[in-house]
């Protein structure tokens, strides 16, 4: 059982893990809007890679703690809104001639209601899901990662549905469409979490030889809102 104190020098791979999952934003980020049709049900096109936006930071508190976690979450909102600023900066100060013109601005213009979407989705939802990893760690003394996982990402990517969705295609689409969306949505998120949460078991046990480390989240604040 390990406490907080090492410094980030001390870690191999906390830098990579943390652009992986920023990537995993960034991406999610632009794709959310897009919709498919899978055997005449709707879904959303970054519905399988939302169980992997969830299992990085069950990975990032099993074996960093939930401090460090909790930096990661906020970096991730850091970076969407920087990204949402930049698109929009070059989108309408350096206009291109009106045909590409069109067609970026027919991808780029649901970005600020897709940002406040994954906003609220992200203050509910991912703290929500590290909190459980973090509290359930201790209530089993470390043991069940695979199980603690799984049940917490289903938490957790629940809610971010719900809150995504709603945002995003209330009075959009028909109502109909959206109710056949979410269940399409949550049921492949089940489907393919087993997969996503063995992957993180195993990545898991990895990182925590390779970094010497198993933080216990044991006397600290939870408050989502602190980056100390």
């Amino acid at each position: 059982m390990h406490t907080y104190g090492q410094t980030l020098e001390h870690y191999k791979y906390m830098q990579l893990i943390a652009m992986v999952y920023l990537t995993l934003v960034i991406v999610t980020i632009v794709f959310a809007g897009r919709l498919v049709s899978l055997s005449g049900y709707p879904l959303a096109v970054t519905t399988t890679l939302m169980p992997l936006r969830f299992s990085i930071p069950d990975i990032f508190t099993e074996v960093y703690g939930y401090r460090n976690t909790r930096r990661l979450i906020w970096f991730g909102i850091f970076c969407e809104l920087l990204f949402l600023a930049l698109s929009y900066f070059l989108l309408h100060i350096f206009k291109a001639n009106h045909t590409i013109q069109m067609h970026y601005e027919f991808v780029f213009s649901r970005l600020s209601r897709i940002f406040i979407a994954c906003l609220l989705a992200h203050v509910t939802s991912n703290f929500i899901n590290v909190y459980c990893i973090s509290k359930w760690k201790i209530l089993v003394k470390g043991k069940y990662f695979f199980f603690r996982s799984l049940g917490a990402t289903f938490i957790g990517l629940t809610i971010f549905t719900l809150v995504t969705l709603f945002i995003l295609f209330w009075h959009t689409i028909p109502s109909n469409i959206l109710i056949k969306l979410i269940i399409t949505t949550i049921a492949v998120k089940i489907i393919v979490e087993p997969i996503f949460a063995l992957l993180a078991t195993l990545v898991t046990l990895f990182l925590k030889k390779a970094e010497g480390t198993d933080i216990y989240d044991i006397g600290i604040s939870y408050n989502p809102f602190s980056l100390s």
